[in-house]
């Protein structure tokens, strides 16, 4: 049976009532317009949010300069198709001030996701509040620790009066709901840092190339056997699938990671609004992936498999 939340049904069942009660008052123009498509969710694990298979991710035009016209675009798009989770980061300024802008008045109704790349908790804690205040919020539903490399970042990270501490203190006072970490490094970095700190999420890389080279499946499958909430990135390699891997459509490259019975959700950078309407097409339109068809995937990409996981150390055109 699909993950896909059965309420997805009855809510956008309710949205075309309302729009059908709209026609009866308004004008058959007014009546005529289109209506936002509700899109399927699933519980992101212990956190209880039910999030949108499809995430917004903060990267790529929330990362460039003077791009305020196309955030906004995208952002405003973004909620009319009914994303509810929306990842950022402090080093993908000025990423967080457009998500802020065009999030105000929605806060209640969306997951705003961020990352803190610091390891000094002393540095950490005014780029949190850079944070929040950018954000136009007063907390985090999560801050994830960006990037969690290998064993001696995991030590530094947890030591007496590490960045770990920090966070921990942060989600007793409200100011994080959850907290969560990222990676697509060290695999075994991941797993450590679970087994060590009772977290809430992990976003890590998810593709059908991942098996063939230094998996983060354990990852996934550990963090799931904790109720946490299990995010995809990397679903097309950051593009790479598509520029040296031959494919031309993002269909099977999001079908595959969300159809993973441990992933929660997938967030996907874009450049403008039109791949944000292709990748909410994607998520309206699935169906979880035959294993069949996934293993077939698989072996398309077993020859690309090192440019594919390009971030991962001593992977081809390696990249951190």
């Amino acid at each position: 049976m699909s993950r896909v939340d059965r309420r997805t049904f009855l809510q956008t069942t309710s949205v075309t009532a309302a729009a059908v009660a709209a026609g009866r008052t308004q004008d058959p123009q007014a009546a005529e317009a289109p209506q936002p498509t509700l899109l399927p969710t699933r519980v992101l694990g212990k956190t209880g949010f039910e999030a949108t298979l499809l995430g917004l991710g903060g990267e790529h035009a929330f990362s460039l300069s003077n791009n305020d016209a196309v955030a906004e675009e995208i952002v405003q798009t973004a909620l009319e198709l009914g994303v509810n989770y929306f990842d950022t980061a402090e080093q993908y300024y000025p990423s967080e001030k457009y998500l802020g802008k065009t999030l105000e008045g929605h806060r209640e109704q969306v997951y705003i996701s961020s990352k803190i790349d610091s390891r000094d908790p002393v540095e950490a804690m005014p780029l949190i509040h850079r944070s929040l205040t950018l954000l136009r919020t007063t907390y985090l539903d999560n801050l994830s620790i960006h990037r969690v490399r290998n064993a001696a970042d995991v030590e530094r990270l947890t030591a007496k009066g590490g960045l770990v501490e920090l966070l921990l203190k942060l989600k007793e006072e409200g100011v994080v709901r959850n907290i969560g970490i990222t990676g697509h490094y060290e695999a075994d970095a991941l797993l450590e840092m679970i087994r060590r700190v009772e977290l809430d999420t992990v976003l890590l890389p998810v593709n059908a190339a991942d098996d063939h080279f230094q998996s983060f499946r354990a990852v996934r499958q550990e963090a799931k056997r904790r109720n946490m909430g299990v995010i995809a990135m990397k679903v097309s390699g950051r593009g790479r699938l598509f520029k040296e891997c031959g494919f031309t459509e993002m269909d099977p490259l999001l079908t595959y990671a969300l159809s993973q019975e441990d992933v929660d959700l997938a967030i996907v950078g874009i450049d403008n609004v039109s791949q944000l309407r292709d990748n909410a097409r994607i998520v309206r339109e699935f169906r979880p992936m035959p294993l069949s068809e996934q293993r077939r995937l698989q072996e398309r990409l077993r020859p690309h498999a090192e440019i594919a996981s390009f971030y991962k150390p001593g992977a081809s055109g390696w990249l951190d």
